[in-house]
């Protein structure tokens, strides 16, 4: 059996002990490096703070099926094995793309990051310990070792109706720390932008008082260090630690969830803090009311600040969020590519990001461009249905509902389907050609390059930037969003045009 293939089964072996959303979020995208007499290297993991927690958690299952998938090199208990921050690529002398990076740095910069990140050891205490950050002071290594990832600015930060709210908010406090929104809460899904929006936080927050003590944890290392000193009787120096700060940020505060004495800890921290008008910032993948055995004294404490929602973005915004990552990262995404990604994998942020540094290593390696039919083969396992697009049947069906949107939009307009095609610029033409690309795709599976095509082989491109002005008109126009609708209406008990079905995508 081949290495590949026994990967394969390795990583289904895990699948099967997990549940299918701890699966996804923190070992779906891990990489095969190599297997020695004395070593095995594994890489994909996003983040510092995930390789951390993946080694905690996660090592001696490992071992456990390692023996079973590699029994010629068992026994993996006495081997070491590293975790790579950062995806893998296999040889520089392949790699097609001039600088495909990963999280800011180059392919040969994470390799040799992670080399002086594995002499260090898995077991190092700060891995354990809550990172209190004094910015003028800190040297980029020691930045990263803090797990602040300077790429995690709010000038990252792609915004849009799903994270307004939150971003809004987190400008005001990087000026107003401790003075406003206190506490500040965030939660959402998993993958939707709550790690970087605490990061950018408390490295915004250090660039305006320099001489401030952030603090930044996760809830299982708050309550592991709870532990540990309530066992030493060490109380008062695990209050020291978390109350003498200017901002204290918490993340995953779900994992707290039936720990009782721990979260009666936290509500009093929380309450120390905002008396001394000390900044809390705290996320969760739930409300508070929605995480079972959360003390009632904690919940109502947290929503009595400003609480802010991250939900999935649309397509334009996870669109956006794919150009923006693969600008940074020196990938080379056409935009008929970054509309297939975001519109087949849209339930998941990080795994749609995850996806992209997929697409851009397999181009890399086969030495080729990334296009569409390449991002079809690569990404097949990992596209969704997308919903209220019907799958019944390949054949085109004989009501042709393009004709029926330019009849009516003609109609209505005044104007020929000629004009509509024609380059004419003049504000009449103009608003029934944008309402004709509206329609259509909102009541046909066509792609933006093939309505760019009916109207006169437009760029995908011209018609992504047509929809939006629509939209936007949308919201102030209420003569136009009810002609919109109107016809939307009419023309949807035609049935639709054909659709191909997703699970011809990797033919």
């Amino acid at each position: 059996m081949e290495l590949d293939q026994r990967w394969t089964l390795f990583k289904e072996h895990i699948e099967k002990q997990l549940e299918p959303e701890d699966y996804e979020a923190w070992l779906d995208d891990l990489e095969f490096v190599e297997i020695s007499s004395r070593r095995i290297a594994i890489a994909g993991i996003p983040h510092p703070l995930f390789r951390d927690d993946i080694y905690k958690n996660y090592d001696g299952l490992f071992r456990t099926l390692l023996d079973k998938v590699f029994p010629e090199k068992a026994p993996f208990q006495r081997k070491k094995i590293e975790y790579r921050v950062g995806a893998y690529s296999h040889d520089k002398k392949e790699n097609v793309q001039t600088e495909f990076t990963f999280e800011g740095m180059t392919q040969n910069e994470v390799i040799e990051s992670q080399k002086r990140r594995s002499k260090k050891g898995p077991t190092q205490k700060s891995s354990d310990e809550p990172k209190v950050v004094t910015f003028q002071k800190v040297t980029p290594v020691e930045l990263e070792n803090a797990l602040f990832n300077p790429k995690y600015s709010l000038d990252n930060f792609v915004t849009g109706d799903h994270n307004q709210l939150a971003h809004g908010a987190a400008c005001r406090i990087i000026h107003e720390a401790g003075a406003l929104y206190n506490p500040f809460f965030v939660y959402g899904g998993l993958g939707l932008g709550k790690t970087h929006l605490l990061e950018a936080l408390g490295q915004g927050i250090q660039k305006v008082h320099p001489d401030w003590k952030v603090l930044y944890t996760t809830a299982e290392t708050f309550l592991n260090d709870f532990i540990l000193h309530l066992q030493q009787h060490k109380m008062a120096q695990f209050r020291e630690r978390y109350r003498k700060v200017d901002v204290f940020i918490l993340d995953d505060l779900q994992v707290l969830g039936g720990a009782k004495s721990c979260q009666e800890e936290l509500l009093n921290t929380i309450n120390s803090l905002s008396q001394c008008s000390k900044q809390v910032i705290i996320a969760s993948q739930k409300l508070p009311k929605d995480i079972k055995t959360l003390n009632d004294g904690l919940s109502s404490r947290l929503e009595s600040g400003l609480m802010a929602d991250l939900h999935t973005p649309d397509l334009e915004g996870r669109m956006a969020i794919l150009q923006g990552k693969a600008s940074r990262d020196h990938i080379m995404l056409p935009p008929e590519v970054c509309y297939f990604v975001a519109q087949h994998i849209y339930s998941d942020v990080r795994k749609m990001e995850g996806a992209l540094i997929r697409l851009g290593a397999h181009a890399s390696l086969l030495r080729q461009k990334i296009t569409l039919p390449l991002a079809k083969k690569t990404l097949a396992d990992l596209v969704e249905l997308v919903p209220d697009i019907p799958r019944e049947s390949e054949e085109a069906v004989p009501v042709d509902r393009i004709e029926k949107v330019f009849e009516k939009i003609c109609s209505l307009s005044q104007v020929s389907r000629k004009d509509l095609k024609s380059n004419r610029r003049d504000s009449k033409v103009v608003r029934a050609r944008q309402m004709s690309m509206y329609l259509l795709k909102e009541l046909t599976d066509l792609s933006l390059s093939e309505i760019g095509a009916q109207f006169g082989d437009r760029t995908h491109s011209a018609i992504h930037a047509a929809l939006k002005k629509v939209r936007k008109k949308m919201e102030s126009d209420e003569v136009l969003q009810r002609q919109l609708l109107s016809i939307k209406a009419d023309l949807s008990q035609v049935t639709p045009v054909k659709v191909t079905p997703l699970r011809a995508v990797a033919k």
